[in-house]
């Protein structure tokens, strides 16, 4: 039997049987029985074997195997060196056999060869040749190895310290909340963990160290490691139940810095509203719609009849006039981009001293604003549009609820006033979808808050008359905006949407069923920013942009900035490389603060299901059918989606009663039945 030395790719020997050869190829065995294919060239050395059988011979192979590694394991690489350091030749491993061990064989060779390619401190290798380094590199070498030992045993003795103070508080051994700095970067390895998750590019080291924290714990680190991670942190106190990654994972601070602070005071305090120069529409009844909670009001409404016709008057906080352009906060506001709302706290894009105070339309103040009057005939038809810089009144601020109450109460007193806005935002509503082709989606919504440590939903309906009169008044005000820029040639930021490759036929341009909107949506595409004008598919305009919450949207401060500047001095503020800046960072951050805002709503959604709707009947609508026979509904209550099981077929738009058995709200998962 033939036994074949091979060099492998690791610089290793390998003893095989050889079975089979062809030209320049061998087919072989190793001792794992296992088949290898190798070139001719790679044989450092044959030789015969008296054995019969294959098994005979692979269990000589291993014996060879462990011969080899037990020479290789007896050698010392620095006595060789002290013996051999004078050389200034090349040296083969079969040479410095016969110096090493007594006997001279393939196994002391192959194992002087292994064990020499290995070290990194006394020699180095050239075509199968050794030569000994000079000694001033092998005490350089001996010095770097000293240093990553004790580099190492620093490294392990402060990881065996964290490890220590974890485990003690875990344990609650350990009152105090701060955390050592010592421990602060091994606990700062599993919280980016949990908020980079599989992005993280110390994930393995993170995982690690967790492993060596649930083996000394007995903290279970089965299923989702991520969420495993986040359960470690908060029974640390490092996290807290409700902790939002999502503002860390994407560096978004809660707090402003003291410059910012002291700037929105000095405005606060120097604020004084000054009448020349703009039009005064004190007199004229101005009123805003918004949620009771609401605090940071852009708009509000104003109307009058004259010489037989109808003006319609959006009021949009002028922003501008207290913030200067150059300021600061201006800065602030650009790198924010928007306010952010979550269910427990709002992150606004100004302080609240300006946001909240001398900018927002607050009931029973005078304010500056940008005003937007169009004037129609008694049917409703646009005949003039204008806008205005304008002082307005602020005489109420008002719910939907409370305009939906008039409107629907014919005998109040300011019913026939706020019937007008009805009848003018259907009209234009209307021209907006049948005349224009313009397409909506009309679905309910639940928004959850924070009230008091309970979450409360907040439903919107979105056929309420209030909720029309402010959607289509500040779509009106924003084409308005969007057409003004165009007609005078001001560079701004569109927000457009084409139409589909292929027609819509729709019976109703109010899409309220899901299955339809599943269907349609295939269709669309997705609406953009651009700084050339462009039609809006959806809304049904040649042109579009956002004006209307200067507060709260940098693109609505800066277009609106961009207006007043031209009707005050037919000049432009804002140049076209400036504007193009503008447009890519709010195309940067839009997205994030979208995904910020969902998620979050979304958490607290599936909370609430959790702690006041576990295994309780629920009505839900069957949205898509899965491979596997699953569901996705949409649980009407919550408007959130869950998986259902199901032993009977369902369809889409089909109405079930489900129990929900398993809700995570962390891992944005759901799991029932139906019932």
């Amino acid at each position: 039997m033939n036994i074949l030395v091979y060099l492998n790719h690791n610089q290793n020997f390998e003893f095989l049987i050889e079975k089979e050869r062809k030209k320049n190829k061998v087919l072989a065995v190793n001792f794992h029985k296992k088949d290898v294919s190798l070139s001719t060239d790679k044989i450092y050395a044959s030789f015969s074997l008296p054995v019969s059988t294959l098994e005979a011979g692979i269990e000589e192979i291993a014996r060879m195997e462990a011969k080899k590694n037990l020479l290789k394991d007896q050698m010392d690489v620095a006595s060789v060196y002290q013996l051999l350091s004078e050389e200034s030749e090349g040296i083969g491993a079969k040479e410095i056999a016969s110096f090493v061990f007594e006997e001279a064989s393939i196994f002391t060779e192959t194992a002087v060869y292994e064990k020499l390619c290995g070290d990194k401190i006394y020699f180095k290798q050239k075509n199968a040749l050794f030569y000994p380094k000079n000694k001033a590199e092998v005490e350089e070498n001996l010095k770097k190895i000293e240093a990553e030992k004790q580099k190492t045993a620093s490294k392990e003795e402060l990881e065996e310290k964290a490890v220590s103070w974890i485990i003690e508080k875990i344990e609650k051994k350990i009152e105090d909340p701060a955390v050592p700095q010592n421990v602060l970067s091994y606990v700062n390895l599993i919280r980016n963990f949990c908020i980079f998750g599989d992005d993280f590019q110390r994930k393995s080291q993170a995982l690690e160290l967790l492993q060596i924290l649930s083996k000394k714990t007995g903290f279970g680190m089965e299923g989702n490691q991520v969420f495993a991670a986040f359960k470690f942190l908060k029974e640390l106190g490092i996290f807290q139940e409700d902790e939002n990654l999502l503002l860390q994972k994407y560096s978004i601070t809660q707090n402003w810095a003291e410059e910012e602070l002291s700037e929105s005071k000095k405005i606060e305090l120097e604020f004084q509203l000054q009448i020349q120069g703009r039009k005064d529409f004190r007199d004229i009844y101005t009123f805003s719609i918004d949620d009771k909670e609401t605090k940071d009001i852009d708009d509000a409404l104003s109307f009058y009849e004259k010489d037989g016709k109808y003006f319609f008057m959006i009021h949009i906080s002028d922003v501008g006039e207290v913030l200067d352009h150059k300021n600061i906060l201006e800065e602030s506001a650009f790198r924010k981009t928007s306010s952010i709302y979550l269910p427990d706290f709002k992150l606004p894009m100004l302080p609240e001293n300006l946001s909240e105070n001398i900018c927002s339309l607050k009931e029973n103040t005078e304010r500056y604003v940008l005003s937007y009057i169009i004037e129609t005939d008694k049917d409703y038809q646009i005949i003039n549009k204008s806008i205005e810089a304008a002082v307005a009144h602020i005489h109420k601020n008002l719910t939907y609820e409370e305009v939906n109450e008039i409107l629907e109460n014919p005998l109040h007193e300011q019913n026939h006033y706020f019937q007008h806005f009805y009848h003018f935002a259907k009209k234009f509503q209307g021209k907006r979808l049948s005349e224009w082709k313009g397409i909506e989606f009309a679905f309910p919504s639940v928004n959850p808050k924070i009230v008091d440590d309970e979450i409360v939903l907040k439903y919107y309906d979105p056929f309420s008359k209030s909720g029309l009169i402010v959607k289509e008044m500040m779509i009106l005000a924003n084409y308005i905006s969007a057409a003004f820029l165009k007609t005078h040639d001001i560079p701004a930021v569109y927000i457009s949407q084409d139409e589909p490759d292929e027609e819509l036929y729709l019976s109703d341009r109010i899409i309220s069923n899901k299955a339809e909107f599943q269907e349609i949506v295939r269709f669309m595409k997705k609406a953009f920013l651009s700084t050339l004008s462009k039609g809006h598919f959806a809304l049904g305009l040649p042109c579009y942009t956002q004006a209307t919450s200067p507060i709260r949207r940098y693109l609505d401060l800066f277009t609106q900035r961009q207006i007043k500047h031209y009707l005050k001095t037919a000049q432009i503020l804002y140049q076209e490389e400036e504007v193009l800046d503008i447009k890519v960072n709010i195309e940067n951050l839009r997205p994030v603060i979208a995904q910020i805002e969902s998620e979050t709503n979304q958490y607290w959604l599936l909370k609430y299901l959790l702690i006041h709707q576990r295994n309780k009947v629920l009505d839900a609508t069957v949205n898509k059918i899965l491979p596997d026979g699953s569901f996705l509904a949409e649980i009407h209550l919550t408007r959130t989606v869950s998986k259902i099981i199901a032993k009977t077929q369902g369809s889409p738009g089909q109405n079930i009663k489900v129990k929900l058995h398993t809700i995570i709200p962390r891992l944005n998962l759901s799991l029932g039945n139906i019932v």
